[in-house]
């Protein structure tokens, strides 16, 4: 079998199984271990010839030269040749978002078209952005090394073909970033980039210095729990209007029965590898990795917030995901205790209200319906009391959010977190928690 058809056979298996993915909501997929030796440290090579005519994708893809001339502007940082393939009113919003996101300083990005099953056109567009991460070597995953770029979908709109090709509309789908709304103020430290529109310069000066002292104390804590690392920062927006916030977290509305105070976003991947990307680029149905954003609503309790988003970035990046099992105590309850084991919040998540929804609930305190009820403050410090219990029983709670988001997220989103403690330890059941809980 030649090179190039066996390229094309590992595509189109990969089509088929995503099929069955997406049309089955309970599969998990479960990362293959390792092999032995050296070389199970690193990716899986994918053997590609960049940016050429005949890279063994042309048959599912077909990208005009257009397609292969924008990434190529993207990838040599030429701003006139991007914006030469822009008409009409995509004149003015590919350059307000070219010279918005470059201030954020990235030097490597893609555009990659797309056509939605209503027939209408879209774009993913992916920058590595400052601490962009890369999932360690020693993980075992296939994309480990590669680079998480930040991907965003936009509708689009175009006429002409191949090298005629123009861009005549360039918008957001949902939530928009930061820079797709105007012009940014940005303040970079050792381990945290903070941002926000031109408008709000004070208050990113203001905050950039608990930024990054969260940054690093969340980085270091992690490290302490034994956490592999797979970046040395994080980007975070921030603004002080609520109608931003929202607009910004979660697009046109926002969960109505807990009010947040910042969010994690993670962004996308481009599904498969094509000839517009550089092999060194992840792609994937998982995220690739997110940024935050934090809103007015963190004021009196900025330190906390910080290090809770940038544990669910860690969790992100370390353990990608493509959205389906994302369990609210797997998440919540991991960042939750990232606060106090980070010394940023003192004071016990086994409050009152915990032990009176433990005791009345027992195990089913953390299914992913509490979290969205008027028991959700009372979830997530249940949920940091699990982790809690397991470091505190002599386990490892880092090596309990990487299995409960990996290979047993399935059994976690039934709400059921200490169902993937058992499996580590008998210790750490249910039972025991409950019992742990009631003690304090």
């Amino acid at each position: 079998m030649t090179t190039k058809a066996l390229r094309l056979l590992i595509i189109a298996i990969s089509v088929v199984v995503a099929a069955v993915l997406v049309s089955v909501a309970l599969v998990i997929a479960i990362p293959k271990s390792a092999e032995a030796g050296a070389s199970a440290d690193f990716a899986t090579p994918v053997e590609l010839e960049p940016w050429g005519t005949d890279s063994g994708f042309d048959e599912f893809t077909l990208y005009g030269a257009a397609w292969n001339d924008l990434n190529a502007a993207m990838r040599s940082g030429d701003r006139d040749a991007f914006l030469s393939f822009a008409s009409g009113e995509a004149e003015t919003q590919l350059a307000n978002w070219w010279d918005r996101s470059k201030q954020l300083g990235w030097e490597n990005g893609y555009i990659r078209p797309s056509t939605a099953d209503d027939g209408s056109q879209q774009a993913l567009v992916g920058l590595e952005l400052p601490f962009t991460a890369a999932p360690v070597r020693s993980s075992g995953r296939s994309d480990a090394g590669q680079k998480l770029l930040h991907g965003t979908a936009y509708t689009i709109e175009t006429t002409g073909e191949g090298a005629d090709l123009k861009i005549t509309s360039f918008a957001p789908i949902g939530a928009p970033n930061p820079w797709d709304v105007g012009p940014l103020y940005v303040q970079e430290r050792d381990h945290v980039v903070l941002f926000g529109l031109e408008s709000e310069q004070a208050l990113v000066d203001a905050n950039i210095d608990a930024a990054e002292e969260a940054a690093a104390l969340a980085l270091d804590t992690a490290s302490q729990l034994g956490a592999e690392i797979p970046q040395d920062g994080f980007l975070s927006a921030i603004t002080d209007d609520p109608d931003r916030f929202t607009e910004w977290a979660f697009g046109a509305s926002e969960p109505a029965v807990i009010k947040a105070a910042a969010v994690a976003r993670p962004t996308l991947r481009p599904y498969m590898p094509s000839d517009l990307l550089e092999p060194s680029v992840a792609t994937g149905s998982e995220n690739s990795g997110g940024y935050v954003v934090v809103g007015p609503g963190a004021a009196d309790q900025l330190m906390p917030t910080f290090v809770h988003e940038f544990a669910h970035i860690l969790h992100f990046t370390a353990v990608p995901d493509s959205g389906l099992f994302r369990s609210h105590a797997v998440l919540e309850g991991f960042a939750r205790y990232m606060e106090t084991a980070s010394g940023v919040e003192d004071r016990s998540l086994v409050t009152p209200a915990v032990q009176q929804l433990v005791a009345s609930a027992g195990a089913d305190a953390l299914a992913d319906a509490r979290f969205d009820s008027t028991d959700a403050a009372a979830a997530y410090d249940a949920a940091g009391s699990y982790y809690q219990f397991v470091a505190e029983s002599g386990g490892d709670p880092w090596a309990l959010a990487v299995a409960a988001k990996r290979e047993d997220a399935g059994l976690a989103v039934l709400g059921s977190l200490p169902m993937v403690g058992e499996k580590m330890d008998p210790a750490f059941s249910a039972e025991n928690w409950i019992a742990w809980v009631q003690s304090q």
